[in-house]
C-alpha cells in the first residue's frame, strides 16, 4: 500500500557492512579489509512548490577506524615510528600496513525539473563531503600519501527528449 501522510514520496536508504578477514595460517588480519561502514540517505524527488517540481536529499556516510591491519614485515617495523624517508625507511609505507581514522561524510542535493519544448530539463546541485572532512580510504593502496577528495560541488544540466 502506498505511504500516506507527511512521509509520502520520501525515500529512505540505509545500508551497513561489516567484513572480518583473517589469514588462517598466520592468524593475522588480511590486508585491505574495510572497517564497519554505514550509510543513511533520505530524499524526495517530486516536491511541488508554486508549480515547480523540485527534488532534494541528504546523506550521511560513516566508517569506523581501521586499525586491524597486518603487521609490516620485519624490515618495515622500525619505520612505524619514524618520519617517512628517514632512517632508511620508504617515503610511504605500503597501504596494507597503514591504519585509517574513522570518518563521517555529509552530502546532499537539490534539483529542479521543468517540462518545456517536449523535453524534461533537470538542473541539479550536488555536494559531497560538505564539511570538507579529511579522510583516507582504507582500501586505497596509496592512502599513506594521498587523502580522498575534500568538498566536491557539482552542477549538472540534463535534458531528456
Amino acid at each position: 500500500a502506498p505511504i500516506r501522510g507527511p512521509l509520502a514520496g520520501w525515500t529512505l536508504d540505509a545500508t551497513a557492512q561489516w567484513v572480518h578477514g583473517t589469514a588462517s595460517q598466520a592468524d593475522a588480519p588480511l590486508p585491505f579489509m574495510p572497517p564497519v561502514h554505514a550509510r543513511l540517505a533520505i530524499a524526495r524527488e517530486d516536491i511541488r512548490v508554486a508549480g515547480l517540481r523540485l527534488g532534494a536529499g541528504l546523506s550521511l556516510d560513516a566508517a569506523a577506524r581501521q586499525d586491524r591491519v597486518p603487521s609490516p614485515p620485519p624490515g618495515l617495523v622500525a619505520c612505524l615510528d619514524v618520519a617517512p624517508g628517514e632512517a632508511g625507511c620508504p617515503a610511504a609505507l605500503p597501504g596494507e600496513f597503514v591504519p585509517t581514522a574513522g570518518r563521517v561524510l555529509v552530502g546532499g542535493h537539490v534539483g529542479l525539473r521543468l517540462d518545456a519544448g517536449g523535453a524534461v530539463h533537470a538542473v541539479t546541485l550536488r555536494v559531497e563531503n560538505a564539511l570538507d572532512t579529511a579522510w583516507r580510504d582504507p582500501l586505497s593502496r596509496i592512502k599513506s600519501v594521498a587523502p580522498q577528495p575534500g568538498r566536491n560541488v557539482t552542477l549538472t544540466y540534463r535534458i531528456d527528449l
